[in-house]
């Protein structure tokens, strides 16, 4: 009803604890949160660029317009204010009977403002559109029996989803107002509802699961869980890649949604994980929490960046502007802060390249700088703000990195000796590199390398093959030449004639041996063809005339191909054409023609390895008694 577009089907994704990768930093996370909401925080503590103080009750709802030009904020009086995020100048919009708003979503061209609120005396849960353009409501909806807990828009803004706790989810026609779709869980509570990026599922916080629905059809494709405590918020990266959960767990769990499995499970607030959004690049989480905090996550690690500390009630909200400059909070001491990123040290320090090398110890005794496996460990590099995701390896130091692992260890085989300046370049999770350049001294002498070439490159059965040795002695000279043609007959002449009896392919092995007893081997597979078979035939014939056979109008001719053969296999059919339209299968046919005149027999015949001969020969077909060609 949204979208028409292919199922997207996420199975149940469970974990335990994150993945091992990431454990380390979980863990490192685990640790230093736990020690900053002591007071001793190793994420720095930064105060807000700017306070607003509301006037009225706890603010439990903010909002960044699409261009970033207005902050949309609202209490739970009913109040909604719009905030020039150039002058932070307030605008009240009129607006009746909204009763408690605990959720605001600006439209994707921002034209429109969808509000969530409980109205007490209806007692019913109401969703609201408004247009900011006629400053008024377009529709408002009292149809939750509950508090709406949570309002959405769709991608392309045709739609809003409003969730309650009475058990529903309700899809709506922005503009109309009309009812479209009602997904129900009832008694559990719908606390938060998330699209897709590109429209195709919704994932909604029901009881301890993210639910994903298909668009489309309404229907249930799959869930996340289980948390250990009711999931109250969820949303998607905006890639679409990962979705971010939080509840009474306390804890932010990070799903890749391509296989549904926990990837980060992040601990560090104190009390429940009310709100999660990811910045508008991809690379931070931020997260607000009943414990009156807002921590911002490396989104890729789970590395804490930051602890926001400005309230003194539970956070409700957190929103990051549509430029990543700026993240409102809003809380229950009725007061909205503002932080400015370019002023915190949001900076990602570049990673620090740094490796060791050895010979391998079963090469540990060889001189020769070919055959030596050097290992090279780039274990002690690092990364001061996070974790090293790549590797990458450049031998001579040209700018070709020919090695590039997620592992710091490589192993290389030079084919000279001397010095060698090799270049190790580290990469961090957010795209960061740090280089290294050591020269690599090799002593040792290089090995003998072999190479041969043949002619004629395909050759047929039978046919004599010449072999041409094309090999390097290194620093020695070549004194022996050892062929294995891989049919069971070998050489040891430098520039051997082979003859293959049987048609397939054969790996040819050629070892060749220094004055100093150095070796090298190579082979190469050389294929012999099949021969095609070779097609003839007679005939009875009444007289011949120059190259011209005479038979009798009306006499039966017996076509004989048995002079046919095959030098390589077996003729396993022969068919003829007889010139006067007849055609015929087998060795040996029989014909009558029954008109004069004169007639091309054509034979063609083909092996049991599908290649074909062919025979023909003219005649002339007289009437009885003779005569000559006439």
């Amino acid at each position: 009803m949204i979208h028409r577009t292919g199922l997207w089907r996420v199975g149940v994704g469970r974990a335990d604890r994150p993945l091992a990768h990431t454990s380390f930093l979980v863990l490192a996370a685990i640790l230093s949160i736990a020690a900053c909401v002591t007071g001793e925080s190793p994420a720095p503590t930064v105060e807000p660029t700017r306070t607003i103080e509301a006037a009225g009750t706890r603010i439990r709802a903010t909002a960044f317009s699409p261009d970033g030009s207005l902050l949309a904020a609202a209490d739970d009086a009913g109040t909604l204010l719009l905030y020039d995020t150039i002058s932070w100048t307030a605008t009240q919009v009129p607006a009746s009977e909204l009763g408690s708003v605990s959720s605001l979503a600006f439209s994707p061209d921002g034209s429109l403002l969808a509000v969530g609120s409980y109205f007490t005396p209806l007692r019913a849960g109401v969703v609201s559109c408004m247009s900011l353009a006629q400053a008024r409501a377009l529709w408002m909806r009292p149809v939750h029996t509950r508090q709406v807990e949570n309002v959405v828009f769709s991608p392309d803004g045709r739609f809003i989803v409003s969730c309650s706790q009475d058990g529903t989810a309700r899809l709506w026609e922005a503009r109309s107002g009309s009812a479209v779709l009602v997904l129900d869980r009832s008694p559990y509570t719908f606390n938060a509802a998330a699209f897709s990026p590109d429209g195709s599922s919704l994932a909604t916080a029901v009881w301890r699961s993210v639910v994903l629905w298909d668009t489309s059809t309404g229907e249930e494709v799959g869930a996340l869980g289980d948390h250990d405590g009711v999931v109250l918020t969820a949303v998607y990266s905006p890639d679409g890649r990962l979705l971010a959960s939080g509840g009474r767990d306390n804890i932010v769990t990070v799903w890749d949604m391509s296989s549904g499995a926990r990837t980060l499970a992040l601990e560090g607030h104190t009390s429940a994980v009310n709100f999660v959004r990811f910045s508008p690049d991809g690379r931070l989480l931020a997260s607000a929490s009943q414990d009156a905090t807002v921590i911002i996550w490396e989104a890729s690690t789970g590395r804490p960046i930051h602890v926001l500390r400005a309230h003194v009630g539970a956070v409700s909200s957190v929103s990051f502007s549509p430029d990543g400059n700026w993240i409102a909070t809003s809380s229950s001491d009725r007061r909205i802060s503002l932080w400015a990123l370019d002023r915190m040290d949001m900076r990602n320090h570049a990673p620090v390249a740094r490796f060791t090398w050895t010979r391998s110890q079963q090469d540990s005794s060889l001189l020769h700088a070919s055959r030596v496996l050097w290992l090279f460990d780039a274990s002690s590099s690092y990364d001061p703000d996070g974790e090293i995701v790549e590797y990458a390896w450049d031998w001579n130091s040209d700018g070709e990195f020919s090695i590039v692992t997620h592992l710091p260890l490589a192993g290389h085989r030079f084919a000279e000796t001397g010095s060698h300046r090799v270049t190790l370049r580290v990469t961090d999770a957010w795209g960061a590199t740090g280089d290294v350049s050591q020269v690599v001294v090799l002593e040792g002498r290089r090995l003998p390398e072999a190479a041969f070439s043949w002619t004629p490159i395909d050759p047929n059965l039978g046919e004599s093959v010449g072999f041409v040795d094309e090999s390097q002695a290194g620093q020695g000279s070549l004194q022996d030449w050892s062929w294995d043609f891989g049919d069971g007959n070998t050489s040891r002449d430098r520039a051997p004639f082979h003859a293959y009896t049987q048609k397939g392919t054969y790996t040819v092995r050629l070892t060749v041996t220094t004055d100093d007893g150095l070796t090298a081997t190579t082979t190469r597979h050389v294929t012999v063809k099949n021969l095609p078979p070779q097609a003839a035939f007679s005939f009875n014939q009444d007289l011949e005339v120059g190259d011209r056979s005479l038979v009798i109008l009306g006499v039966v001719i017996t076509f004989d191909a048995s002079q046919s053969r095959d030098p390589d296999g077996e003729i396993v059919d022969y068919s003829w054409n007889l010139g006067d339209g007849t055609t015929a299968q087998g060795h040996l046919v029989t014909h009558v023609y029954t008109q004069e005149g004169t007639y091309r027999v054509h034979l063609t015949i083909t092996d049991d390895d599908g290649s074909t001969g062919t025979s023909e020969h003219e005649i002339r077909v007289v009437p009885g008694g003779g005569g000559g060609p006439g």
